[in-house]
């Protein structure tokens, strides 16, 4: 918390972690981090809709927010995870 309270104070935008990974969690408190205005708090997730909806729900309340979203290319991953 007092890394995200300094980083606020910077007004800088403060990554909250991978929801899919933490049970919808957003971890590091970032939620405490939700009163302050300025920074964006930020959530990472795959291209998956369960995902998207998992880290839109870890960054419900915040005032200004994102979700980062990546996806695999290696042909390992483009074959066996994304067929």
């Amino acid at each position: 918390m007092e890394i995200a309270e300094q980083l606020a104070r910077l007004n800088a935008d403060i990554s909250s972690g991978v929801p899919h990974l933490e049970r919808g969690r957003v971890r590091g408190g970032p939620r405490d981090c939700h009163e302050r205005p300025r920074p964006v708090i930020a959530a990472l997730a795959r291209v998956t809709p369960g995902d998207i909806d998992r880290a839109a729900e870890a960054l419900k309340g915040a005032e200004r927010w994102r979700i980062h979203t990546f996806i695999s290319t290696s042909d390992i991953h483009m074959a066996d995870m994304l067929r």
